[in-house]
């Protein structure tokens, strides 16, 4: 990954407790919506960066086999765990996405908050093909940086965090074109904004008056939930794209 360091994430997990993500969780949300209407009865499912797995498990739920690649060394504990749950376990891979070749392709590729770490995101958008089937389905979600609202947001209280993101690859119309540039041939079940209105900070070292700044505007900001504002590039908090290859 261009943007960050592998040891910045092998640092982050090393008290990370697996888990999965709540059902009331806007992309467990739109991954069984999707799911429901044009997932398949049965197959294989891989993630992109994998670890720590929270939403392969809503796969899972649908009976799909689970399978993930990500370069971190924990990325192996994933088979024990979701084997422990009792899903369909496939093969957790530690290895570099861009050297490995998958021995068969699957019924669904995704990467949830991934592409947005590499200087060459459009190769990595590509690469969701190699391992997908014809007739195959392919999820992309990234946090939302590059609208206004947020983007502001970030810059003022959250840069650190901010400079780990390209914020050029947070662009659903621009991953569209660099499929249609390769002719790629594809159903759209799925794109844009998407999760009501949020916003959060990763840890830095912060002034004491920007802490205090930063925790009223949480406050205020996330207030705004109970108004179920509609979705915008602007202010919601993650974007996505969903196909179906012809």
């Amino acid at each position: 990954m261009d943007y960050v360091e592998q040891e910045y994430w092998d640092k982050s997990y090393e008290d990370l407790s697996l888990e999965f993500s709540n059902d009331d969780d806007a992309l467990v949300q739109l991954i069984s919506k999707v799911l429901k209407s044009k997932g398949p009865d049965r197959g294989d499912v891989i993630e992109f960066g994998c670890y720590p797995g929270r939403f392969l498990k809503v796969f899972g739920d649908f009976g799909l086999c689970l399978h993930g690649i990500d370069t971190t060394p924990k990325v192996t504990s994933l088979s024990a765990f979701f084997n422990s749950k009792g899903y369909c376990v496939g093969d957790f891979i530690r290895g570099d996405l861009f050297k490995y070749s998958p021995g068969k392709k699957l019924d669904i590729v995704c990467s949830f908050g991934f592409i947005e770490h590499f200087q060459n995101w459009e190769e990595v958008v590509l690469l969701h093909l190699k391992f997908v089937k014809q007739g195959g389905l392919i999820f992309i979600t990234v946090p939302n940086f590059h609208g206004f609202f947020q983007q502001q947001f970030h810059r003022f209280f959250d840069k650190e965090n901010l400079n780990r993101h390209n914020l050029k690859a947070m662009d659903v119309k621009q991953w569209n074109a660099v499929l249609k540039k390769n002719n790629i041939q594809y159903d759209i079940l799925f794109e844009g904004p998407f999760g009501n209105i949020e916003f959060w900070v990763d840890e830095e070292k912060r002034s004491r008056l920007k802490r205090f700044v930063l925790s009223k505007s949480l406050i205020i900001l996330n207030h705004l939930r109970k108004l179920k504002l509609p979705p915008s590039t602007s202010y919601s908090p993650y974007l996505g794209l969903i196909i179906k290859l012809k």
